[in-house]
């Protein structure tokens, strides 16, 4: 969707912000069934805060596409960052903890080169990039953890996560650099550390699955988990040309004008995520049910 976006833009954040903005309504029009899912969830978890990150409501996985495709253009790129993020929330933390997603998957890009930084540097970095006096003392909580080599559990809990995460969508970007910080020379280790937090964790495992990508390549992901992606409902064809528009990519928004957008098919992508949240209203139910028999 996001890349898309810039395909459809050619070159201009307006334009971008107008083509995302359009895409984003058909991922909203299943609000009221992830309403639902968010008030099992809370039950289920005893959990008093609301989910506020979906996959197509994500700034943050955005963030590192567009950190991605307009590497070499920081400038540029925040400013596309800072229009994608108003459009899902006008929290500034959010818009901050993107800002820092996409820095740190500048820094993932710069691995194996001669530009490559130590994970050590990962936090102070981040810590100059922001001014938000609560988001800069966890990072310099999170930069204490990673040089002692804590766990992605103790950090969790140590952000206020002991129980399993809620899907809040800036400490959820914090915890997901932190696991990829902790654990850059595998992908399955970063992700399947996440998972064991519990809770809603396909927002953090999203943001880290993006660092990890951007870091390793395909190469670095487990094929057996390759295997069971689907690509509905686009088609086999439709993604080989899809990844002819990008294989030269990333040389910024030059390289943006010369690639032109491929038809979407919304009523598709629509059903696609009605059932993706009905599987998850399942997932909750069969966790609620499990709770109350273990009582």
């Amino acid at each position: 969707m996001a890349i898309q976006s810039v395909l459809r833009s050619r070159a201009n954040v307006d334009d971008f912000a107008d083509a995302l903005r359009h895409r984003l309504k058909w991922y909203r029009l299943s609000q009221p069934v992830r309403s639902i899912a968010s008030w099992l969830f809370r039950i289920a978890t005893q959990s008093k805060k609301h989910l506020i990150a979906s996959y197509g409501n994500d700034p943050m996985v955005r963030a590192s596409l567009l950190s991605v495709v307009l590497q070499g253009h920081n400038d540029s790129a925040l400013r596309w960052i800072q229009r994608s993020s108003l459009l899902a929330s006008r929290d500034d933390d959010v818009c901050q903890a993107a800002t820092l997603v996409a820095i740190a998957a500048q820094k993932a890009q710069m691995d194996r080169t001669r530009y490559a930084i130590s994970n050590q540097e990962v936090f102070p970095m981040l810590m100059e990039a922001t001014k938000n006096e609560s988001i800069a003392d966890r990072l310099k909580m999170l930069d204490g953890f990673l040089k002692k080599r804590r766990s992605v559990t103790h950090a969790a809990a140590a952000l206020g996560y002991p129980n399993g995460l809620t899907g809040n969508m800036v400490d959820s970007a914090l915890i997901a650099i932190y696991a990829w910080a902790r654990n850059t020379e595998s992908y399955e280790r970063c992700i399947t550390q996440i998972l064991r937090l519990g809770g809603n964790t396909s927002h953090t495992a999203s943001i880290a699955g993006c660092l990890c990508g951007i870091q390793h390549g395909i190469q670095g992901i487990p094929e057996r988990w390759l295997e069971r992606v689907t690509l509905f409902p686009n088609g086999t064809s439709w993604v080989e040309s899809y990844v002819e528009r990008i294989r030269d990519w990333p040389h910024g928004p030059e390289d943006i004008q010369k690639a032109s957008a491929l038809p979407i098919m919304p009523i598709r992508q629509l059903i696609r995520n009605a059932l993706l949240r009905l599987n998850r209203m399942r997932l909750i139910a069969a966790h609620l049910i499990q709770r109350i028999f273990i009582r």
